[in-house]
């Protein structure tokens, strides 16, 4: 005996179920890139993503720490495209040889500080190797982004902005940092203009051992935590973009009685979002 047959589902129906669909999860993290791994927050992201099942590359001048899946080696380079380009070529290769093709995130954590203005030679020379660790270190990031990262949808681009450098006035005692980080939030803009989901975290002070010696006598509960923040790029790599801070943002990072969140969203420009 035949069954009778079913109505069609109305259109109401599908429309649920293509909801359902656009809304359902994010693939799994398989692989991830981390510019500057082998530092004190490159290595707080290099761990959080290896605890969330994921193979990471770490990138930078030397070995990553032990969680890494791979690392690969950098030499110093004197340009920027010198720089972007053979850590593409190395990227590329390592994918193709561990048959990953595409990485779901990009995040860079690479940088430095130093001090000084622009009317001697210190402070001229603070400003070379400000725009090196800390620029190049974030256009060598968004190159990977640009070739290696997943689709536009699920892909996401994390930079490493400041948030001293916010504001109407400038950084003269820090010129060459001021300038670099804000070249930063410039391309973070720009990477989300040309496809990709791109943001960036500004933390105010990070708790870093180095740091500490620095400034020994400081109120460390007030400085931002590394592994907070490695947690939070992590939920947003997890979450997809419903989750993830406006495309091109600028995310505030708060730190209040040693805990480390995610504060206000603001364009390149400053602008609350």
């Amino acid at each position: 005996v035949s069954s009778p047959l079913s109505p069609p589902p109305s259109m109401a129906t599908c429309r649920a179920a293509a909801r359902a669909l656009s809304t359902s999860a994010p693939p799994p993290i398989s692989s991830v890139v981390v510019v500057g791994g082998a530092g004190a927050m490159g290595q707080a992201v290099v761990n959080k993503f290896a605890d969330a099942g994921a193979e990471v590359i770490s990138v930078d001048f030397v070995a990553g720490p032990p969680a890494a899946s791979y690392s690969v080696v950098l030499e110093p380079k004197p340009t920027f495209a010198a720089a972007a380009l053979d850590a593409g070529d190395k990227v590329a290769e390592l994918l193709r040889v561990s048959g990953a093709p595409k990485v779901n995130a990009v995040v860079c954590t690479a940088g430095a500080w130093a001090g000084g203005g622009v009317g001697d030679a210190d402070g001229l020379a603070a400003v070379d190797a400000m725009m090196g660790a800390n620029l190049q270190s974030a256009v060598t990031a968004s190159h990977l982004a640009a070739q290696h990262l997943t689709g536009t949808s699920d892909g996401l681009l994390v930079l490493t902005g400041a948030a001293g450098v916010l504001g109407e006035s400038g950084t003269d005692f820090m010129a060459g940092y001021g300038m670099a980080k804000v070249a930063t939030h410039q391309l973070v803009a720009s990477m989300a203009d040309s496809g990709m989901h791109a943001v960036a975290i500004l933390p105010n002070v990070i708790d870093t051992p180095n740091n500490r010696i620095a400034m020994p006598d400081a109120d460390h509960s007030s400085w931002d935590s590394a592994d907070d923040m490695a947690a939070m790029i992590v939920g947003w790599a997890k979450g997809g973009s419903d989750s993830r801070p406006p495309n091109g943002s600028l995310v505030k990072i708060v730190t209040e009685g040693g805990k480390t969140a995610q504060g206000g969203a603001l364009s390149h420009t400053g602008r609350a979002l």
